[in-house]
């Protein structure tokens, strides 16, 4: 017994000796038995096409105080892209590296000189976020891809591995390093009201809601791109839904094709414009060389004081229905053909509008379909004439311009100011909801260049879609429409 025990204490300690330096170099002695080190990503996460990005955490269980990690992860770059990676503990020392598609390298640091002195890392907690976003639009079912880790070759010692307090420095297999996954999954398209039986009149109202000013949630918003196009729920999704209802979709069906292939295949672009009549009462008439299943208005309706009394179809609007809604004087129009079987209309009086008091209203957004519930380029101007569509007049020397449009992630947005004064630039949805304030403040005369970089005022990016940017100074206002497709 005594040689067997003496036995096992001699490869005990020849197992020990014979251990690679770099798993305890400096001082101190090999991990205890009971010891973790563990870094992971915590439980599968869903993301969905058209998602302004998610956040992927990354899990730490220590044992003993650590000071430094170093990672090299891994990624699909087709399926998904990191944006940004942020710590979510005070550190003295954060930097990442995402110009290796496919890698993330990160490294985080407590205890750089000079102070304030930073505690350690220990116990089980959250070190950093990962910022990712979509990369892929078309997927014919739920995807899952892995986040994981890199070790190179050529290195001649390991690339993923941790520093504890006192020196020592452990890699695989004493650090444990968990794979992530994040699992893509497919949208129901159509299944606006997620019941999960999409193309039911249900979901047809629920989208009527949305465009009345109803909140979408971020399934809904994915569901909401019926035609595929990359741009969610637009009124051009609408009018696909209820072809699909009324059994007219399987001619009109093209899946995948791009906005900006379809854009050039379009006719002339759509214009709208407010024709001014007597006083309390205005019209909205479309001029196109294309026709149109259903249009989607946002109005400003000013600060004065004031209600809108009335709002109806001329005849040259044949079946279209109409649904409109006022909060916050700011008016939201759809006219669809509902039934998804009528004929399409094209130049012509569309809708009319009776108000009470002093109601000033100004086109902020304007959208088309066509009859196979794809969209329209449109060019939305504010008409001031009695007869025709004529452009109001322009203010001298205010200019606007967006590049490139559509945009992936970031748009140049190159600003002309006549005169010194106050101006503010703003970024709104198609319902006219303000999603962020570029600026507001004084601003010399002369071209301004501002960068947009697709997120709203909490950092937070949105979703891909159309938006509208507006200039506003003492003297008027230039807006234009920008697509955001990812």
């Amino acid at each position: 017994m005594v040689k067997q025990m003496r036995g096992i204490i001699i490869a005990i300690f020849m197992a020990v000796i014979s251990a690679p330096a770099a798993l305890f170099a400096g001082a101190g002695a090999p991990p205890h038995l009971t010891d973790n080190y563990i870094i992971s990503f915590g439980p599968r996460l869903d993301a969905i096409p058209g998602d302004p990005s998610f956040f992927l955490p990354i899990n730490v269980s220590f044992s003993q105080p650590t000071v430094r990690i170093n990672l090299i992860l891994t990624y699909d770059p087709t399926i998904v892209t990191p944006v940004l990676l942020a710590p979510n503990i005070f550190v003295q020392g954060f930097t990442y590296d995402l110009s290796h598609t496919g890698r993330i390298r990160l490294v985080i640091i407590t205890d750089l000189p000079p102070p304030p002195d930073i505690p350690p890392i220990s116990g089980d907690t959250t070190v950093a976020w990962i910022m990712f976003r979509i990369t892929t639009r078309f997927i014919g079912y739920d995807f899952l891809t892995t986040i994981g880790y890199f070790e190179d070759p050529g290195t001649p010692a390991g690339d993923n591995f941790i520093v504890l307090e006192d020196g020592r420095i452990y890699m695989q297999p004493v650090l444990v390093l968990i794979d992530g996954e994040i699992l893509v999954r497919l949208p129901l398209y159509g299944d606006i009201n997620l019941n999960t039986l999409p193309w039911e009149i249900g979901d047809a109202v629920t989208f009527l809601n949305f465009f009345m000013g109803a909140a979408f949630t971020r399934q809904q918003y994915a569901n909401a791109d019926c035609n595929r196009d990359g741009v969610q729920a637009s009124i051009s999704d609408l009018v696909y839904l209820l072809r699909v209802i009324s059994y007219d979709s399987l001619e009109a069906y093209r899946p995948g094709i791009g906005f900006a292939e379809y854009r050039e295949s379009a006719g002339t672009p759509a214009r709208a414009g407010l024709l001014s009549g007597s006083d309390g009462h205005c019209d909205i008439a479309l001029e196109t060389s294309d026709e149109i299943s259903g249009a989607a208005f946002t109005l400003d309706l000013g600060q004065a004081a004031g209600s809108v009394d009335e709002v109806f179809l001329y005849p040259e609007a044949g079946d279209m229905q109409l649904a409109y809604s006022v909060t916050d004087n700011i008016m939201r129009i759809a006219v669809i053909d509902w039934s998804g079987q009528g004929d399409p209309i094209g130049d012509g009086r569309l809708l009319g509008i009776r108000y009470s008091g002093d109601v000033s209203p100004t086109i902020m957004a304007a959208d088309y379909s066509d009859a196979a519930g794809f969209p329209i380029e449109a060019t939305a101007s504010i008409e001031y004439a009695s007869k025709g569509i004529e452009n109001a007049p322009a203010v001298s020397g205010l200019a606007l311009s967006g590049y490139p449009n559509p945009f992936n992630s970031v748009a140049a947005l190159h600003l002309t100011l006549p005169a010194d004064g106050h101006y503010e630039l703003s970024v709104f949805d198609v319902l006219g909801r303000k999603v962020k304030n570029l600026f507001d403040d004084y601003r010399v005369a002369g071209s301004n260049d501002i960068i947009w970089d697709g997120t709203d005022d909490v950092g937070a990016g949105v979703c891909s879609g159309t938006y509208l940017v507006r200039l506003k100074g003492s003297t008027g206002s230039s807006t234009i429409k920008l697509h955001l497709l990812k």
